[in-house]
């Protein structure tokens, strides 16, 4: 939201904001996920993945969260 309020320029009416959006082009969303905007393209991520809760939370320093990432990225319509 910030970059495409940025890129509006001083002072932008919802279609300067909306026009910026629509030519972002490539983002990093959460987590460093590929993401862009486009013309036809208003939802940002480009892939997904499997997410697992675990309660309680592992006990492990290489796992130090209680959601655990469980296949790898895959493009969005693959």
């Amino acid at each position: 939201m910030a970059r495409a309020l940025y890129d509006a320029g001083p002072n932008p009416t919802r279609q300067d904001i909306f026009t910026a959006f629509a030519n972002m082009g490539l983002v990093d969303i959460q987590h460093q996920l590929p993401a862009t905007f486009g013309p036809d393209k208003f939802g940002a991520p480009d892939v997904v993945t499997e997410l697992v809760f675990q309660f309680p939370c592992p006990n492990d320093p290489d796992i130090p969260t209680c959601v655990e990432q469980t296949a790898p990225y895959r493009r969005i319509g693959e």
